[in-house]
């Protein structure tokens, strides 16, 4: 053969080897889901996934588990807390034990749809953000479901006490398909914890503590097994301390002073009485934006209040020993006087403590 048909020859054998090549990679592609599928159709087909695993006439046993790595935000008028925290269910499914199952398992190709769960949601759950989903089945048919997402839940709190309050904020986790006699949950402390800062200021986290529940739901006529786990925070009071407290205890003072004055030079009495009562209302008027805007009453409003009752009744005082002055009674003015040197601080070192303890 001439080397000029040996080089017509090349370029048709180089072009069938890869035609041949291209076609059986389009095969696998197109095959190769099909077998994954048939797996997966087959793991349907052998699982029950409506029925419960293990002994029906027992209630399964299921662990949940909440790990904080962040508070992200706590809202006193909106009454919610945004977390971002892991959420851990772990059961027993000896079905999924079987050798059939191992080639699934090693790949990890089964979802949580695949198999039974307890259908554990979150009850009081007001927005959720998924970020990662884990799901993990041992040899041994120990399933572990994890997610980590972002979720802001509705927190009841009680702020009577602000800003020396602490609030046990309840997650609430149910199982909404199973009730306390087809699933019993547990919390599992070995999985649960929390990382050592978070974003939200003005807190101290002082831990997790939970709750077993049944909620009755009387159109259901079933009662559902559920925890609350609680999120223990303290609010850091010193910021209100240093911006609120003390600032209306000086203005509180500012008026004492005039008890030192003779009731005869009524001018500067009621000069520092006026000036304390004007400084008073302008201060309260900029707590607006400091105060949670709620419909009832804190403890730090009840302060403020008492501070003004406080302000005013040395402006009255004032006025009363002045009057007695002018009318030749001012013996018993100086004595009044004297009296609320002592008794005002007095009663206001017993506002400061039912306010503080």
């Amino acid at each position: 053969m001439t080397s000029n048909a040996l080089a017509r020859k090349q370029p048709i054998s180089y072009g069938f080897t890869t035609m041949r090549r291209l076609a059986t990679f389009l095969l696998c592609s197109l095959f190769a889901p099909t077998l994954f599928a048939h797996d997966t159709d087959n793991l349907k087909s052998s699982i029950d996934t409506i029925l419960r695993p293990g002994d029906l006439d027992e209630a399964t046993p299921v662990q949940i588990a909440v790990y904080v790595v962040d508070i992200i935000d706590i809202d006193d008028v909106a009454r919610t807390i945004t977390l971002d925290y892991f959420f851990v269910q772990t059961w027993n499914d000896p079905r999924l034990a079987s050798k059939e199952l191992k080639s699934l398992r090693d790949r990890q190709e089964l979802g949580i749809s695949d198999i039974w769960n307890p259908r554990v949601t979150r009850v009081n759950l007001k927005d959720h953000n998924l970020l990662d989903p884990l799901l993990r089945i041992d040899d041994a048919g120990n399933v572990l479901y994890r997610e980590r997402s972002i979720d802001t839940f509705t927190a009841p709190l009680d702020l009577k006490r602000f800003p020396f309050d602490e609030q046990f904020i309840k997650l609430k986790f149910i199982s909404t398909q199973y009730d306390s006699n087809e699933v019993n949950l547990a919390f599992g402390t070995d999985r649960s914890g929390n990382m050592r800062e978070f974003s939200a200021s003005g807190w101290s986290f002082k831990g997790i503590d939970t709750e077993n529940t049944v909620q009755t739901i009387e159109t259901m006529e079933r009662s559902f097994t559920g925890i609350d786990v609680l999120i223990h925070l303290e609010r850091d009071s010193g910021f209100y301390v240093w911006k609120v407290i003390v600032p209306l205890g000086f203005i509180v003072f500012m008026a004492w002073t005039v008890f030192w004055i003779d009731p005869a030079n009524f001018g500067p009495q009621i000069s520092i009485s006026t000036a304390s009562v004007i400084t008073l209302i302008a201060f309260q008027l900029s707590l607006a934006e400091l105060l949670p805007k709620i419909s009832y009453l804190t403890e730090i409003d009840l302060y403020a209040l008492a501070t003004s009752f406080f302000v005013f009744l040395a402006l009255g005082e004032s006025i009363l020993t002045a009057r007695l002055a002018k009318v030749g009674r001012h013996e018993l003015s100086l004595k009044i006087d004297r009296w609320m040197r002592s008794a005002y601080p007095a009663m206001y070192s017993i506002l400061l403590l039912f306010v503080i303890f």
